[in-house]
């Protein structure tokens, strides 16, 4: 018997996403309040064309920017409670991208996690794809996804889209039967 690949779950399997979901207006202020300086380039420039911006709560593999965490920690305090009290967090950013920017088709390496969006801010024509298919947020409605399928975004419109964007451990949540094993891949079919 083969077993149905999953692109997305049902956000309502995860008990977390109704407290973001609740908590999504104050998320959102506090996303808008950022100033600029708080943010920084992706890590990998060559994963997408310009304008694909961050700034972290935490992050297991980026110990060295917990100075930049706690400041931004600091200035996010409902959207950082809210984290906090997701078991099995992994990493956890607010993910910004500029007019124009797209970034390119990948498959994350697998870290055992899912990749969890709350959309905060979303202009209309934002989209990104999935194995395949097309996917368009909504602003705070989670969306969680196997982030080791190849998946890309663009924001082809003239005004930033802002997300929260966090993954979590797929086994802590007892959601590893809806992502089954599958290999993971680096950045693939890049546009010329």
């Amino acid at each position: 018997m083969t077993r149905a690949i999953h692109v997305h779950l049902d956000p309502g399997k995860l008990r977390f996403t109704a407290t973001l979901e609740r908590h999504f207006p104050q998320i959102r202020d506090e996303y808008l309040s950022l100033p600029d300086d708080e943010y920084i380039p992706w890590f990998e420039p060559g994963a997408y064309n310009h304008g694909w911006w961050i700034t972290g709560f935490f992050s297991l593999e980026y110990s060295d920017k917990e100075e930049w965490f706690r400041r931004v920690r600091a200035r996010c305090p409902v959207t950082w409670r809210v984290l906090q009290e997701i078991e099995g967090l992994h990493l956890a950013s607010f993910s910004a991208l500029d007019p124009g920017a797209i970034v390119y088709p990948h498959a994350d390496q697998d870290s055992g996690t899912i990749r969890v969006h709350l959309p905060l801010v979303i202009p209309e024509g934002c989209e990104m794809w999935i194995d395949g298919q097309v996917h368009r947020w909504q602003e705070g409605r989670c969306f969680v996804f196997d982030n080791r399928l190849t998946h890309a975004a663009h924001n082809p419109t003239q005004r930033r889209r802002g997300l929260l964007l966090f993954n979590v451990f797929r086994d802590i949540h007892g959601v590893e039967d809806e992502f089954p094993d599958r290999p993971s891949l680096r950045f693939t079919d890049r546009p010329t």
